[in-house]
């Protein structure tokens, strides 16, 4: 019996610590974060959103905290994702599991004027969102040298189409291709950048690098200048 009143003893104690934790302590903002608001904006609790965040003002800035308004979007909870924003969440910020921002999932779950309003906001989508790189070609030029089977140099180039499946104009973006080795093992680079890709269209597009070894393999990718304006 003692020991059961010592336990309980000891837990309304773990309690009352736990409840004079600072507002401004990160580790307690994150815990609440994780127990209370995380699962509060992934149901479309708004009422217990309100209540934590107001109470812990740096919720929002912590790493579980940042993915609230992407999860939020996800489950498509506007009201909750507007109230995060006007509250300070950070806009851009990506979820932990896919690393998608709001914007990416705005338009994943088909809520343009959602997107409409984030954007007003500063939202941009992550880098890679919807920019494809499809009907890849890769191949590698070299001059034809007498006494050889294989010249040891050559250049390396890659075609494929850029299509851009989000909703807006992407301004500028860069294509890269590396070129590997039989052991996986960088021996060219080349990249290029393309504008003004508009929405659901599509661009032929050419990487070229010049003098690199024999490869066996190539990987290309293309990405958003986000700090490109005119």
């Amino acid at each position: 019996m003692r020991k059961l009143a010592l336990i309980a003893l000891l837990v309304v104690s773990f309690a009352s610590i736990v409840i004079r934790v600072s507002a401004d302590d990160s580790a307690s903002a994150d815990g609440v974060a994780s127990v209370f608001v995380y699962p509060a904006a992934c149901t479309g609790d708004l009422d217990s959103v309100v209540k934590y965040v107001q109470a812990y003002p740096s919720l929002l800035k912590g790493p579980v905290g940042k993915t609230l308004l992407p999860m939020a979007v996800f489950n498509k909870h506007s009201e909750i994702a507007r109230y995060l924003v006007d509250s300070g969440a950070d806009i851009n910020a990506t979820d932990s599991v896919t690393g998608r921002t709001a914007l990416d999932w705005a338009q994943r779950r088909e809520d343009r004027e959602l997107a409409e309003w984030l954007r007003t906001k500063g939202a941009k989508y992550s880098t890679t969102f919807g920019l494809v790189l499809s009907d890849q070609n890769g191949w590698t030029e070299y001059p034809k040298q007498k006494g050889k089977n294989k010249p040891a140099f050559g250049n390396g180039k890659y075609v494929a189409k850029l299509k851009n499946f989000r909703w807006y104009t992407v301004e500028q973006v860069e294509i890269s291709c590396d070129w590997l080795d039989a052991k996986g093992k960088l021996v060219g680079h080349g990249s290029t950048n393309v504008y003004g890709i508009e929405p659901n269209t599509a661009r032929f597009v050419t990487v070229e690098a010049y003098g690199i070894p024999f490869p066996k393999s190539f990987t290309a990718k293309a990405a958003e200048d986000t700090g490109y304006s005119f």
